[in-house]
């Protein structure tokens, strides 16, 4: 049996301007290292980009430091130039111009016809069609961004430590992007078309929504394109590669998968948030589970009421990101307002399957035991040991304490 790796990436930046993305490889045994340096650096165990941008310049030079003088933990950077995202858009656009053609040459064949049947199919099928162009701007940074990914995954051949390795063992290399499965989609053909022997089933590819807040190597790797797409002195003497463009015939079959991919939203193992959770406790359920279930992707949301009703905040989230309430899990802080009991009462309406949060007190509390365990055998002085074993012993209190 091989070694596992587990690698976060994350980019930061908008487009038309420089991106930068990250890779952050750790292998199995210190993927919990990202947590420790958050609390060490930020005092939580995982952060939003926004509040990481809270942070002074100094704290975020420090976490950078840290970060690379750790031999455990290995860091590429990728640099996407607004040149080539340009040629890149110029070709989305035209693929987008000949499907838009394609489909009004089939609407216009159903019209002329007389066949009622077929006339119906094919409106529905061009509605189905401007669908996603609801929000033209995020398809285009959907389609972009997923480009880059797909290019840095492919370097993964070169930069993980255990696809480089021929030592005969058969390792598995995990790898997680943040965003979710539109910026994912390709992964399939990507693996199935593999030509060079480093991609297989032992290398599955996953897209996370708000990885980068929930997943420890996802946050780490969005924590250093945040700090050095805000402070590009910071990337010096490191190596960034440029990302280039695929091939025609690759850009072919990655528009038309990123097309189909688009027609129907995919999420894995969702968890819905309500109430009064505390914030400790909500970041660690969904990463606590994917440890527990051999690597399964649990893709966190927190539902926000919106001032009308409870049922309208459900509608207004299903509307958005596809309606699959039976496959959903919805976890509750305690009840303590109105609010929450009908918020609770309309899940429950829509067959959501609806658990209180101290049901899931003991694994996170499992999961900090194991965060302090790893910061023993890390070189950490005492006075950073004892911060760490002070903030675990705080939040596991307040977690169970109602």
């Amino acid at each position: 049996m091989g070694e596992v790796e587990i690698n976060g990436f994350d980019e930061a930046g908008t487009i038309g301007n420089r991106l930068h993305f990250i890779r952050v490889g750790i292998c199995e045994p210190e993927q919990l290292r990202p947590l420790i340096y958050n609390i060490l650096h930020f005092g939580s165990f995982s952060l939003s980009k926004n509040t990481l941008r809270s942070f002074d310049s100094r704290a975020q030079r420090e976490y950078l430091k840290t970060i690379l003088r750790d031999k455990e933990i290995k860091v590429n950077y990728y640099s996407f130039s607004p040149e080539n995202e340009v040629r890149l858009l110029k070709k989305f656009i035209k693929a987008e111009e000949a499907m838009h053609f394609n489909q009004r040459g089939k609407l216009l064949d159903a019209f002329l016809s007389d066949d009622n049947e077929k006339l119906r199919e094919s409106v529905d099928k061009t509605l189905q069609h401007l669908k996603q162009y609801g929000t033209p701007d995020l398809r285009s940074e959907f389609f972009i961004k997923s480009h880059a990914y797909r290019i840095i995954i492919e370097d993964l051949a070169n930069t993980s430590r255990l696809l480089s390795r021929n030592d005969g063992n058969r390792h598995r290399v995990y790898s997680y992007i943040d965003g979710g499965n539109p910026f994912t989609f390709w992964r399939k053909r990507f693996i199935e078309n593999d030509q060079t022997g480093y991609f297989s089933s032992d290398t599955p590819i996953y897209g996370v929504t708000k990885g980068d807040e929930y997943y420890p190597t996802i946050n780490m790797a969005g924590n250093i394109a945040t700090i050095t797409s805000q402070n590009p002195s910071l990337l010096y003497p490191q190596n960034v590669r440029d990302i280039k463009l695929m091939e025609n015939t690759e850009f072919d079959e990655f528009y038309s998968d990123f097309y189909d991919c688009m027609q129907k939203t995919v999420f894995m193992n969702r968890i819905l948030f309500f109430g009064n959770i505390n914030t400790d406790l909500q970041y660690l359920i969904p990463f606590s589970l994917h440890l527990q279930n051999n690597h399964q992707v649990f893709e966190p949301f927190r539902i926000g009421y919106d001032g009308r009703s409870a049922e309208s905040s459900l509608d207004k989230f299903y509307r958005r990101f596809y309606n699959r309430a039976s496959a959903d899990t919805a976890v509750m802080g305690p009840i303590r307002t109105q609010i929450d009991r009908d918020m609770k009462a309309a899940f429950e309406r829509r067959g959501v399957t609806v658990k209180d949060c101290s049901q899931y007190v003991t694994q996170v509390t499992n999961l900090i035991n194991d965060v302090c365990e790893e910061a023993e055998r890390s070189a950490l002085g005492a006075n950073e040991l004892n911060r760490i074993k002070t903030k675990a012993q705080n939040t596991i209190t307040r977690i169970s304490t109602r």
